[in-house]
């Protein structure tokens, strides 16, 4: 059972504190990042690190825990500057230790089937639409906008993004903060477009495949329609699941940083657009 230092316990922290120790045993907790965590990386009975702070803070913690002969897992993003991943990325393979980062909904079930369903036909169009309230410490790109980049590459692979434009980046709830933002790209040759919105009171998840057949599948809240079969999936911890398969080393690591790199590298195209 791996051992467990939380640093973070904010309101993601203590939903990971809750499932690093179902699965493992969080033997110690920096609450906050003014906190002093260097003594603690110091100690032997700690194997994973786990940084649930803002994500400017990401790269120091992670880099600090590494050198510390510590594995690591961080919330996404890692960093918004592709850069500073790569930075952590190498770091570990030289310290011979495992950096995973958060990717949460390539473990829900709704997205596996979006996934075994594209194996099979030519995709045309990604459409991605997130609504979810909050939080606003942290910029859109990085609170929503990630999550569907690293799914878009783990479908299509490594591609370069062609004829980026934002279509909207309005009603902002204070000066240089944009709470709503749709653009469009090209992914390779597939067309892609998202929408977002973290100012939304109501939550709802939404991500179209249309293939060249004219047949779609969509994955809607915790349905997936294809065509006109709806699906209802049950409900799951996802969460919990990819918790516990770091904590037991079962994942590709490999797999994991390569998606994470261009998912940011993608992030880092759009923000640049956007300023």
């Amino acid at each position: 059972m791996k051992r467990v230092l939380l640093i973070g316990y904010g309101r993601f922290g203590k939903i990971l504190y809750e499932k690093c120790n179902t699965y493992g045993n969080v033997v110690a907790i920096c609450k906050t990042r003014a906190d002093d965590y260097h003594s603690l990386l110091a100690r032997s009975d700690i194997d994973l690190v786990v940084i649930a702070t803002p994500t400017a803070t990401h790269v120091s913690i992670a880099k600090d825990a590494l050198c510390s002969g510590k594995d690591v897992f961080v919330e996404k993003p890692s960093s918004a500057n592709p850069e500073e991943v790569k930075e952590v990325f190498v770091l570990a393979e030289q310290q011979n230790k495992n950096v995973y980062v958060d990717d949460v909904f390539l473990w829900r079930k709704e997205y596996q089937r979006i996934k075994e369903r594209a194996l099979s036909e030519r995709i045309a169009r990604i459409r991605f639409t997130f609504q979810k309230y909050g939080t606003f410490d942290d910029t859109i790109l990085n609170t929503h906008v990630y999550h569907d980049l690293y799914m878009l590459a783990d479908l299509l692979g490594d591609k370069n993004i062609t004829d980026l434009k934002t279509l909207s980046a309005d009603d902002p709830l204070e000066k240089g903060r944009v709470d709503k933002l749709s653009f469009q790209c090209a992914y390779g040759d597939i067309a892609v477009e998202g929408n977002y919105d973290r100012a939304s009171r109501e939550r709802h998840k939404e991500m179209t495949l249309s293939f060249e057949s004219s047949n779609t599948i969509t994955w809607r809240d915790n349905t997936v329609i294809e065509n006109d079969s709806v699906a209802i999936i049950p409900p799951h911890d996802a969460l919990g699941e990819m918790i516990k398969a770091v904590l037991e080393d079962r994942v590709d690591y490999a797999r994991n940083n390569a998606l994470a790199l261009q998912a940011t590298t993608l992030l880092h195209e759009i923000e640049l657009l956007n300023h």
